[in-house]
């Protein structure tokens, strides 16, 4: 697939988590079913620029740079199938759900080592490189203004959705920015 077909569907996918939380806060509720339904296009938008920057070598050519994208990929690929689970069986409590449910944070953590191997990479010379480390802030930026501006105030999932919207489609932009020419035949 190409980087302007996969940046196209991340930036189409981009919007879905910021629009989940804004359901889930206007109706007072955790619905796991809207939160697997609502993360499967945001996933697979994010999973596909994770696809792009390994056929690109955005974090390197390195066994490191690759290795680093790769188990982002598993990370992300667990996370969708979370949200598979969560919408067939939005109250499952297996091992195997749970298990899956923690790719979820683990891959927003995840996203900091990235972009760090990115930005160290200097695969672009421009904006772009700092795009993947500005999207690994989501988690910590959501942790602090929980905190500051209380877990359950309209102000903090403000905060948390439109983050989310703005780097998920920058970091889809910067996937549909980029020239196809520079991709290496790879494979995992």
């Amino acid at each position: 697939m190409k980087n302007r077909t996969l940046g196209i569907l991340a930036m189409l996918g981009a919007p879905f988590l910021g629009i989940e939380l804004l359901l889930q806060h206007q109706a007072h509720t955790q619905d796991m079913r809207l939160a697997g339904l609502m993360g499967m296009p945001y996933a697979l938008g994010w999973l596909g620029c994770i696809w792009a920057l390994y056929r690109l070598e955005a974090a390197g050519s390195s066994r490191n740079g690759q290795a680093i994208l790769t188990i982002m990929l598993f990370l992300l690929s667990m996370a969708n199938a979370w949200n598979i689970y969560a919408a067939i069986d939005p109250t499952a409590n297996t091992i195997v759900y749970r298990i899956m449910d923690i790719c979820w944070p683990a891959s927003n953590l995840f996203m900091v080592v990235v972009g760090v191997a990115v930005m160290r990479a200097n695969y672009w010379a421009d904006w772009r490189k700092y795009v993947p480390l500005a999207v690994g802030f989501w988690l910590p930026l959501s942790v602090i203004s929980s905190l500051v501006l209380g877990y359950e105030s309209m102000a903090s999932v403000l905060v948390c959705s439109l983050y989310s919207m703005i780097m998920w489609t920058l970091l889809g932009y910067t996937i549909y920015s980029t020239d196809d020419s520079s991709i290496q035949t790879l494979s995992l």
